[in-house]
């Protein structure tokens, strides 16, 4: 990933962070374990850290509900260009 693609990444995870920071009523549940309220942190192409009732974790993005991958950018077909691009 270059230097754009990353401040890029940055960026969006940081808008993210602030347009969620106050949704703490917000739980979804992921390999049958329940998250409630939960804040969004650090977001990278493939994962997000969460703050929870129970704690802080950090999960993949492809296993969160879908409107929530939408919500954080989570494209996997851009994910796969990407990884493509950087393969020598």
């Amino acid at each position: 990933m270059n230097n754009v693609s990353r401040l890029a990444v940055v960026v969006f995870a940081v808008a993210v962070m602030a347009s969620h920071a106050d949704e703490t009523k917000l739980a979804f549940t992921v390999d049958g374990i329940t998250y409630s309220n939960v804040t969004f942190s650090t977001v990278t192409p493939t994962t997000v850290k969460i703050f929870h009732s129970s704690g802080v974790e950090k999960l993949p993005l492809a296993k969160l509900p879908l409107e929530i991958r939408r919500q954080l950018g989570f494209d996997p077909e851009k994910l796969k260009a990407d990884a493509a691009k950087t393969k020598v």
